[in-house]
């Protein structure tokens, strides 16, 4: 695993939509930036275009963790946004051999919320006095997008293994959502919960129905499914998607609801 590996756990697990510029430092102490540093991919980019570099420097997504030669309980720093400079203590705590069978880096544990990456002066800018004060319906409808975002997490957090048979995914989605699918792809008159998954296990693997599905995709998004089916197995992380397509926050076509 390599230190951008690394990074994009780190990303993932404080729930950050934006990619930024980082860096790894692992001068004498944690904040000290003398030693090597090991940048992002923008930065090497820039440091190659200007000839030069302050410092001894490599790239984060060449540099493995292994040759990094790290000991139990060291700590090196991970510095993120530039402009803000969020600095990360990383503690080791213990290094051991990797299991094999285990897809590396991954979240072990998550103590507490993740911090919001404004400041708080950002976030407190006065309101605009001749902002549009909203209406009823339009309050109720923010109310609405939370709440779906909200029940779509609780719903998407369930866990399935790789290998989970149609007939059981579809038991573990709500009922409104085996509705919308049947009335999709053109199935009426199911007049409850089993029949739909029944008959949804049954069609859903036909050659034609996969091509009524298929065909409405936009290009990019079957690009995505195409590396997924083909070359993932049938799975992937979004720690893997982001590593193979980029973070969403630059390009967003593939993560738009109802394209992948």
């Amino acid at each position: 695993q390599t230190l951008e590996d690394l990074h994009y756990a780190i990303l993932y697990s404080f729930e950050r939509e934006t990619d930024n510029a980082y860096e790894f430092c692992t001068g004498k102490d944690p904040y000290d930036r003398s030693g090597v540093r090991y940048v992002c991919k923008e930065t090497v980019q820039q440091i190659e275009k200007k000839g030069s570099a302050e410092g001894k420097t490599g790239s984060a997504a060449m540099i493995t963790l292994a040759s990094l030669d790290l000991k139990d309980d060291q700590v090196f720093s991970y510095w993120f946004d530039m402009s803000k400079e969020w600095v990360h203590l990383i503690h080791v705590l213990t290094c051991e051999s990797a299991d094999l069978s285990q897809d590396y880096p991954m979240l072990i544990e998550k103590v507490g919320n993740s911090p919001a990456l404004q400041f708080l002066e950002e976030l407190d800018e006065p309101e605009d006095s001749e902002q549009e004060e909203l209406s009823e319906n339009d309050l109720l409808g923010l109310l609405m997008g939370e709440f779906q975002v909200l029940w779509r997490q609780e719903i998407e957090n369930v866990l399935m293994r790789p290998n989970t048979r149609l007939k059981t995914a579809l038991n573990k989605l709500p009922s409104h959502w085996l509705q919308g699918i049947c009335q999709q792809i053109g199935m009426e008159g199911l007049k409850n919960r089993k029949e739909r998954v029944q008959k949804l296990a049954e069609t859903l693997p036909g050659n034609e129905t996969l091509e009524r599905i298929w065909l409405p995709i936009p290009g990019p998004s079957r690009e995505v499914l195409r590396w997924i089916l083909m070359e993932r197995e049938g799975w992937a992380t979004i720690q893997h998607l982001s590593k193979k397509f980029g973070p969403d926050s630059d390009t967003t076509w593939w993560w738009n609801e109802g394209q992948v």
